[in-house]
């Protein structure tokens, strides 16, 4: 295919990190069940066994699911795709 870029080129890598994820973050985690935040959480990641690390992002901090919640992006110690 005529312009098509070849793996490896910065195109293909970003998209690959979008469909293949080695890690998220959760923003906007709380410790309500109802929360939109961890209803994804909950449904998306962990039902369906995502096998990357998981990072969740919440005000108050604390702990859901046996994660711990960050208080801030920054404070998450790896990188997240």
């Amino acid at each position: 295919m005529a312009g098509a870029k070849s793996q490896g080129s910065p195109q293909v890598e970003d998209l690959e990190r979008i469909f293949h994820p080695r890690s998220v973050a959760l923003v906007g985690v709380s410790l309500n069940p109802e929360n939109p935040a961890n209803q994804i959480f909950l449904f998306c990641l962990q039902r369906f066994e995502f096998d990357g690390d998981i990072y969740l992002v919440g005000a108050k901090g604390e702990e859901v699911s046996g994660l711990r919640i960050y208080r801030r992006i920054t404070d998450i110690p790896g990188p997240v795709d």
